[in-house]
């Protein structure tokens, strides 16, 4: 029988879901990661071409 928590380590959210938990505590403990995704976010819009690849 599958248990949850096999059915997220099996289906590979278990990276997601510790990395979405970290940054949510990163953006709102620590201002310089703030401030590191808001340049991050400023570079995506001024060169999209970076976001194409970024996904590939």
């Amino acid at each position: 029988m599958r248990t949850r928590e096999n059915i997220i380590w099996q289906d590979g959210l278990l990276d997601e879901k510790i990395e979405e938990k970290v940054c949510k505590y990163l953006e709102s403990k620590q201002p310089e990661y703030r401030s590191i995704r808001k340049q991050i976010r400023v570079l995506l819009q001024q060169h999209p071409v970076i976001w194409f690849y970024a996904k590939i």
